[in-house]
């Protein structure tokens, strides 16, 4: 199944552990899913860290977070996020680029 995704990029330095999330309020709104959604994330395994993905509300909206680590410097790194809503699904990423 071909799933949309949506792009972010974000510029860290290479030392840098930091949390990173997708707003995925508009998107649950739009499908009139009142649930509980399920989140899986697409990790490399240069920026994998051993803490938990994480979500939280942020202003209202469902935030779906991760937590990335290091990287190798001038390197780019794409970061999905897949989410789950009863019978719908949908992709986001977000591009990395260590510094």
């Amino acid at each position: 199944m071909s799933c949309p995704v949506s792009e972010n990029r974000f510029s860290k330095d290479h030392q840098d552990i930091l949390p990173y999330g997708l707003d995925w309020q508009a998107w649950l709104d739009r499908e009139g899913f009142e649930g509980t959604p399920s989140f899986a994330w697409d990790v490399p395994d240069a920026l994998r860290t051993e803490m938990d993905p994480f979500t939280q509300v942020v202003a209202g909206h469902l935030v779906a977070g991760v937590w990335l680590r290091h990287g190798e410097s001038g390197r780019s790194y794409r970061v999905y996020c897949t989410i789950t809503a009863g019978s719908k699904v949908a992709r986001k990423s977000i591009v990395v680029e260590v510094t």
